[in-house]
């Protein structure tokens, strides 16, 4: 919700709706897009560091989305929600993994 409020902010009336489902499929084409492929990058690496690696491009994704947001650049929320949501799943894929380590 705060990232739909976030491109309400920072978009025009007249292509809010444009907005909005440029930000609904930055959410959702990412996963299903990357699920396929998460399996076979889960066995390859280590998942400790692979969810650590997970979670700190997500965090630069974060911080990258408010300077985004701050600068009123809707093609950078695009872009880091993309790089947040390929990261989760790839680290939910990790984590879920049937065979441990």
């Amino acid at each position: 919700i705060a990232l739909l409020s976030a491109v309400e902010a920072i978009t025009p009336a007249a292509e809010l709706g444009q907005a909005l489902a440029g930000v609904m499929v930055a959410k959702h084409l990412p996963a299903f897009l990357v699920s396929p492929l998460s399996g076979p990058i889960v066995d390859r690496f280590d998942r400790r560091k692979l969810l650590l690696a997970m979670d700190l491009a997500r965090m630069l994704a974060v911080g990258a989305l408010i300077a985004s947001y701050l600068g009123g650049s809707l093609l950078g929320i695009y872009a880091c929600t993309i790089l947040m949501m390929t990261c989760s799943a790839v680290a939910f894929a990790t984590k879920n993994a049937v065979a441990p380590m």
